[in-house]
């Protein structure tokens, strides 16, 4: 998970406004807050407890 928003991250570091169209940063965006929101679902929940 960590290694998508590192490699949205990069695209949006290289990104070039003037060969691209703003949709495809929008969809940037989106895609950034849809990692996002996954990532903090899935390091939100509690770990069970380990039964030893």
């Amino acid at each position: 998970m960590v290694t998508s928003l590192i490699a949205v991250a990069r695209k949006i570091i290289i990104y070039d406004l003037d060969k691209k169209g703003g949709d495809a940063l929008v969809g940037l965006a989106f895609a950034i807050f849809a990692l996002s929101i996954s990532y903090w679902i899935i390091s939100s929940r509690k770990k069970p407890p380990s039964h030893h």
